[in-house]
């Protein structure tokens, strides 16, 4: 399920810029594919110049493909040069991208919009999405399995040599206490 989302508005001129970041998939398709939708709007009265999105991919996330053809895409970062953006100017940008663990529990990411307005002020406006997954991804074997960072894989491994030191402990006494009673 989708834990939340959010968009953020800046003010420019007399209306505002808007910047939305909606996940399209509530859980990962069976390759670990998810999808994500930036849309954007110019409600000033006026053309915003040097329009750019960047999204920026947490390292959970690979990006795959869009339906904007990106400038650059460089270590997590992707890149749209919009240019000039007329005033009432809408659009939206999809984004294909994969999970590189399939297990990952959680996936944040956000993109920015920075445009230049007609005095050549510079302003950004940035949007998050943070997106939870449910289901078989959620237990102590994929912990374990995603690496030994957590806590829980460690406190397990305690655990586990806990018990790997008590079994042996009383293999011994037993094979000594059979020994005493043999001879």
């Amino acid at each position: 399920t989708i834990k939340r989302a959010f968009s953020n508005r800046a003010q420019a001129g007399e209306g505002s810029v808007v910047l939305l970041l909606t996940p399209l998939d509530s859980k990962p398709s069976g390759r670990g594919d998810l999808r994500y939708q930036t849309s954007y709007a110019n409600n000033t009265g006026e053309t915003l110049r040097n329009v750019s999105v960047q999204v920026f991919l947490p390292k959970e996330l690979q990006y795959l493909d869009s339906d904007f053809r990106p400038s650059s895409k460089n270590k997590g970062i992707v890149v749209f040069e919009l240019g000039k953006v007329a005033a009432g100017e809408e659009g939206t940008i999809q984004l294909e991208t994969r999970l590189k663990k399939k297990k990952a529990k959680e996936v944040a990411l956000s993109a920015t919009i920075a445009y230049e307005d007609i005095d050549a002020g510079k302003h950004t406006v940035t949007a998050t999405a943070n997106s939870a997954f449910d289901g078989s991804n959620n237990g102590l074997t994929a912990s374990a399995l995603d690496g030994f960072g957590g806590v829980m894989v460690w406190l397990f491994v305690i655990i586990l040599l806990a018990a790997l030191v008590f079994v042996a402990y009383q293999y011994f006494v037993l094979q000594a206490s059979a020994r005493r009673t043999i001879t």
